[in-house]
C-alpha cells in the first residue's frame, strides 16, 4: 500500500511540474524540448506550427556544406576565392567579405554558426555551387525532405527575409535537425561552443547568449530577424551523481526580445532536468543469476563491470532482462563472458546492454546427463 502511495505521490508531483511550467505565460510562440539519444518529447508548446526561422537555417547550411565536404575529402584549410559580389549587396552583412578575397573554408564555417555571418553562408552557398553545378538551396530542401522535416522550407542559405517570403520551419523539425546533425557530426558542438571567434584580426562574439549564463550549454544556433522574431536552439549536456549524462535539445521561435529567449531557452533545459534524469539501477559489480541445468549445481552467477543508468521520467516503466549466450563452453571459466543484462524504458523504447561475466569457474554436468537433458529438450 505505501508503494502505491508513493507511485502515485511521483506521478502527482510530474504532472503537477508539467501543468505550472505549461500554465506560466511564456514569451515564445512555439517551443518544444527532447532528449537528444531517444528523440522523446520532454516538452512542447505549439511545436508543429510552421513559422520563420532566421538564421536558424544556417544549421543547414552547415549540415549540407559538410556532408560536401566530408564525401568529397576536402581539406577545411582549402583557401576558397571569393568570386561573388558580398560587398556590393547591402542586406548581406557579418565578417565584412568582399569580391575576390581569398579566405580559408574552415574560417566560413566558424563565422556561419558562432557569428551568424550571412556573407559566410552567401559564400558557401556560391562555393558549393560553383564545385558542384547544383542549387544548393534544393540539396537543403532535399536533406530536410531526408531525415524528416517534413513542414520545413527553404528559399535562401542565410534566413534573411526576402520581400515577403522567407524560411519556414517548426520548432520539432528544427529540433530533428538538431539532434540528427549532433548524432552525425559530433564535432559541430566544438565549434558551436566558442564564445569568441577571431578573423582578420577582428574578434567577434557569439550570438548564442545562452553560453554565458549556461555553463552546460554548447550550442547550438540563434536566428533573427522582425518577421522571425528572436529564435534559439540551444542544447547541453548534464551529468548528476556519476552517471552517464543526458543530452537536452530546446527550440525556441517568436520570441520578443534577444535576452527572452535565452532566458526561455535555458528554463526550458531546466525543467527537462528536473522531469527526465538517469536513474542508477545497477552498480558495477552487482551479480545475477542464471539457470542452467548443463552446469553443476543448475545456476551461472555473472555480474557487470560498469554501472548501468538509464533516462527517465519518475512515472516511467523499467524492464529488466538476463539473457543468456547462445553457445557456452562446457567448462566456463571465471570472468569469460555468458551473456547479458538489459534494462529497458518501456515508456520510450530506451535501452540498456551490458555484458555478463562468471564471477568463478562452472563445471558442466557428466556427459550422460548432458546427452538425457538434449534428449528431454528435444521431446518437450
Amino acid at each position: 500500500m505505501k508503494k502505491k502511495i508513493l507511485v502515485m505521490f511521483m506521478a502527482f508531483i510530474v504532472c503537477f511540474n508539467t501543468f505550472a511550467y505549461g500554465g506560466e505565460k511564456k514569451d515564445y510562440k512555439a517551443a518544444v524540448l527532447i532528449d537528444y539519444k531517444t528523440g522523446r518529447i520532454l516538452y512542447e508548446n505549439k511545436k508543429d506550427e510552421i513559422l520563420p526561422q532566421a538564421s536558424i537555417t544556417k544549421l543547414m547550411t552547415y549540415f549540407v556544406i559538410r556532408d560536401f565536404i566530408e564525401e568529397n575529402k576536402i581539406d577545411m584549410d582549402e583557401e576558397i576565392v571569393l568570386n561573388c559580389n558580398l560587398d556590393k549587396n547591402e542586406y548581406i552583412d557579418g565578417i565584412g567579405l568582399k569580391g575576390n578575397e581569398t579566405i580559408k573554408l574552415k574560417d566560413l564555417i566558424y563565422t556561419l554558426l558562432i557569428v551568424s555571418a550571412n556573407d559566410s553562408a552567401m559564400a558557401l552557398q556560391h562555393y558549393y555551387e560553383m564545385k558542384t553545378g547544383l542549387s544548393f538551396i534544393d540539396e537543403m530542401n532535399k536533406k530536410a525532405k531526408e531525415i524528416g522535416m517534413n513542414k520545413t522550407k527553404y528559399i535562401n542559405a542565410t534566413g534573411l527575409t526576402e520581400g515577403n517570403t522567407y524560411n519556414v520551419t517548426t520548432a520539432y523539425d528544427t529540433a530533428i535537425l538538431a539532434e540528427t546533425l549532433i548524432k552525425k557530426y559530433p564535432d559541430v558542438l566544438n565549434i558551436t561552443s566558442q564564445k569568441t571567434y577571431k578573423y582578420n584580426d577582428t574578434e567577434y562574439e557569439s550570438t548564442n547568449g545562452l553560453l554565458k549564463i549556461n555553463s552546460n550549454a554548447d550550442g547550438l544556433k540563434t536566428g533573427h530577424t522582425s518577421a522571425a522574431g528572436y529564435c534559439l536552439v540551444g542544447t547541453e549536456n548534464i551529468s548528476k551523481n556519476n552517471v552517464m549524462p543526458i543530452r537536452y535539445i530546446s527550440v525556441v521561435l517568436g520570441c520578443s526580445t534577444e535576452k527572452s529567449r535565452e532566458t526561455e531557452s535555458n528554463n526550458i533545459l531546466k525543467y527537462g532536468e528536473e522531469i527526465y534524469k538517469n536513474k542508477m539501477y545497477y552498480k558495477k559489480g552487482t551479480a545475477f543469476n542464471i539457470k542452467n541445468k548443463y552446469y553443476k549445481g543448475g545456476v551461472l552467477e555473472g555480474k557487470v563491470t560498469n554501472d548501468l543508468s538509464i533516462p527517465m521520467m519518475e512515472s516511467d516503466k523499467i524492464e529488466t532482462a538476463v539473457i543468456q549466450n547462445k553457445k557456452l563452453p562446457r567448462k566456463i571459466m571465471k570472468d569469460e563472458k555468458i551473456g547479458k543484462v538489459v534494462i529497458k524504458n518501456a515508456v520510450d523504447g530506451n535501452q540498456i546492454e551490458e555484458d555478463l561475466y562468471a564471477v568463478k569457474d562452472y563445471k558442466s554436468v557428466p556427459f550422460f546427463k548432458r546427452i538425457f537433458y538434449h534428449i528431454s529438450d528435444f521431446i518437450s
